[in-house]
């Protein structure tokens, strides 16, 4: 390695991680469970359903994604390690109380299976403000849109800061 290569050393520090993950590594097997666009459990189900559109969250069906991990994992076997939750988590733009009923609906309906830090949310649109913002909010200079579910009509409004958005997420899924 020559020392004023950059690339020598970086090649060298990929060599040394893997050979300490390989020998560190344990026999068993990472089982991902992949979702998306989970919504609200039954027990949630009027959470931020108000306006239409959002209504449709609170209807019979929305619940069948909730209910076909649970069969998942108590009828027919499965035993996931870990689950990722792929954008529009709860259709809840952050707030503490949507974050944390998700939080406890996927440990509810996956029995307690997959630990609380092995469950990752890739934010969704629906997660930074529950409406997903409106086209006039992205084209429109100075509208801004808000982190939350504070909304009037089909409009976000100031609810919290960045800051406390990000807290209730990682406060919820650590």
């Amino acid at each position: 390695t020559h020392p004023n290569c950059p690339f020598s050393v970086m090649a060298s520090f990929a060599a040394w991680l893997f050979l300490a993950l390989c020998t560190n590594a344990s026999a068993e097997l990472l089982s991902m469970l992949v979702t998306a666009d989970i919504g609200h459990s039954r027990e949630h189900r009027m959470r931020l359903t108000r306006p239409w559109p959002m209504g449709k969250c609170a209807f019979e069906g929305a619940f069948s994604l909730y209910e076909g991990l649970r069969d998942y994992v108590e009828n027919q076997g499965a035993q996931p390690t870990s689950a990722m939750i792929v954008g529009d988590v709860a259709y809840g733009g952050g707030d503490a109380g949507n974050c944390n009923d998700t939080r406890d609906a996927f440990q509810k309906y996956l029995l307690g299976k997959v630990p609380v830090d092995m469950v990752f949310p890739v934010i969704g649109n629906h997660d930074i403000n529950y409406l997903g913002c409106s086209v006039l909010e992205f084209i429109s200079e100075g509208t801004p849109c808000y982190y939350g579910s504070n909304h009037r009509l089909l409009k976000s409004e100031y609810q919290m800061s960045f800051e406390q958005w990000r807290t209730n997420w990682l406060t919820a899924f650590p």
